[in-house]
């Protein structure tokens, strides 16, 4: 049986995480500056700008939704399995403790056992397929629980896992997440996807230090994806490491021009440093690739207005910028 994964990429409501790929952005997942995001289930941003006129940062970061179909999943390991007790017990708490943490590190032991048999196989796709049911329905409770069956069944399976991800992404039990992505990267060692979907979760989570590192692996595995450079450049921007963040934004958006979120956050970065004009072109590129992009409009109309106020706090006063 033929599956897919249901998780879509989700981004801010104003605008869509274009990475070229099935997919950020970081669809990596609301912080406050905001987090890719129905295309993200993974992150959600609702595009609202504070009214604010003194804010002086301008727009907002989106977090990479990096939402990756089972067609991706290449490397499947075919003699370690996962422990589905150690799984089903990790699906029980979605607590910040030490715990907790630990207990997603751990996630790495795994234990032995023998190949499933052909009507396994067959009972775990369709306890699969009827959990991607309840993921379009929304109903990610019923549909961790069908993967976990399904799991049970075939522990050789990396996509169930990774599949099962993106329902714990929805409910915000990142730690789950981690856990989940954990065990589909020992089955598919070489998935560079779920690594950058696994960044996304400790990004959402504050651990922007370690989610780098992270993409760092993504990276060497394939430097080539637009949604991890993405990812990086927003957990820099995190670290107010602007200039490192806008050198991750600019190769996300040569790698895809029309990538909004990329183009929405290294807009965010320009203005955090006062430069500008630079701010004011991506927000024009943006508007140029969606002209219904209300975010855009508005914070570009801010850019303009805090250059307004950076001029005439040098020269007194300032003609009118726009028609």
């Amino acid at each position: 049986m033929s599956r897919t994964s249901v998780f879509e990429p989700q981004c801010s409501s104003s605008s869509s995480s274009n990475d070229g790929s099935s997919s950020n952005a970081l669809e990596p997942t609301t912080s406050t500056i905001t987090s890719e995001q129905q295309q993200a289930q993974q992150v959600t941003d609702d595009g609202s700008h504070d009214d604010d006129d003194d804010d002086e940062d301008g727009g907002r970061l989106h977090a990479s939704t990096a939402s990756r179909s089972s067609d991706d999943l290449q490397h499947r390991a075919t003699l370690v399995a996962s422990s589905s007790d150690s799984d089903a017990a990790a699906a029980t708490s979605s607590s910040k403790s030490t715990a907790t943490r630990a207990s997603c590190d751990e996630a790495r032991i795994v234990v032995r056992r023998a190949t499933p048999t052909a009507s396994e196989i067959a009972e775990a796709n369709r306890l699969a397929a009827e959990a991607s049911v309840y993921r379009r329905q929304l109903d990610h409770v019923n549909c961790i629980r069908k993967y976990n069956d399904a799991s049970r069944l075939n522990p050789l399976d990396a996509l169930m896992y990774y599949n099962r991800s993106h329902s714990y992404r929805s409910l915000e039990r990142h730690y789950e997440v981690i856990a989940s992505l954990n065990k589909a990267i020992m089955l598919s060692p070489l998935d560079y996807k779920a690594i950058c979907n696994k960044a996304i979760s400790w990004s959402a989570l504050g651990e922007h230090r370690r989610a780098i590192a992270e993409i760092n692996e993504a990276l060497r595995i394939d430097p080539h994806d637009s949604i991890s450079y993405n990812s990086r450049g927003y957990s820099y921007a995190c670290l107010n490491l602007h200039e490192r963040a806008i050198q991750d934004f600019s190769e996300a958006i040569r790698i895809n021009p029309t990538f909004v979120n990329a183009l929405e956050n290294r807009a965010f970065s320009y203005g955090v440093l006062k430069k500008r004009e630079l701010e004011l072109q991506d927000y024009s590129t943006i508007l140029q690739l969606d002209p219904h992009n209300a975010s855009a409009y508005y914070c570009r109309g801010s850019a303009f207005k805090r250059m307004e106020r950076d001029e005439d706090g040098m020269h007194g006063t300032l003609a009118p910028m726009l028609e």
